[in-house]
């Protein structure tokens, strides 16, 4: 008999052609925040990144929220069974795995296409693909394995989209204030496995008088 660990490794190697050919799609779109555009609060490369994931996670069966378009999400799960595998019920309680879809600007001295989702030793090369992207991706590609397996966890799992985290994260602002928040999460934002905790940004500027002494360094 075959354990879970082993059937959802097997299946993620399965998917991985799929998740890749993704990754590249959604690299392919320029998502750096450029402003309100009539109704797109962040831009149109945000929208079109945003909408095309959230296709993404219809085609593979999950729900999908969006909230005005300032931010939405992803979910599935929450399936209650006896021993016997029957459905007895289900959960509200929700594990939220947060991500965000927009990016830095694409910046210079790019080895390869900062837009091209390149492979090259290994590696995929592109703006987001580490932050934040990528694990979006990955993520979201982790819970059709346990779909396709039917492996259905008793909490809901929702993969939460943000779409201005590198420009001030307002959406999710707005986005929490109108959805409840999980009962508990992560992050999945650029190194693997986890980032443990980011503090957030403190920006300061230090002044001093100083004084010129003839004969003498200020």
């Amino acid at each position: 008999m075959v354990d879970r660990k082993t059937a959802i490794d097997k299946k993620i190697s399965e998917n991985f052609a799929e998740e890749i050919k993704f990754l590249q799609e959604i690299v392919a779109i320029n998502s750096v925040g450029t402003g309100p555009e009539g109704d797109m609060p962040f831009g149109r490369g945000v929208q079109e990144v945003y909408e095309h994931v959230l296709e993404k996670g219809r085609s593979f069966g999950f729900d999908t929220e969006d909230i005005d378009r300032q931010g939405g999400h992803i979910e599935f799960g929450g399936i209650i069974r006896n021993e016997a595998g029957e459905i007895t019920g289900t959960s509200d309680e929700t594990v939220g795995i947060v991500a965000h879809l927009d990016t830095v600007p694409l910046g210079d001295g790019w080895t390869h296409d900062p837009l091209g989702g390149e492979r090259d030793g290994g590696r995929i090369y592109g703006r987001g693909t580490s932050d934040d992207k990528g694990p979006a991706a990955a993520a979201m590609f982790a819970m059709k394995a346990l779909a396709d397996l039917d492996m259905i966890p008793e909490k809901r799992i929702r993969l939460i989209l943000g779409l201005n985290e590198e420009t001030g994260w307002s959406g999710m602002h707005y986005y929490n204030e109108r959805v409840k928040e999980p009962d508990l999460g992560w992050t999945p934002d650029a190194y693997f496995p986890a980032i443990r905790g980011e503090m957030g940004t403190l920006m300061f500027d230090i002044a001093k008088k100083i004084r010129a002494v003839f004969g003498r360094r200020p």
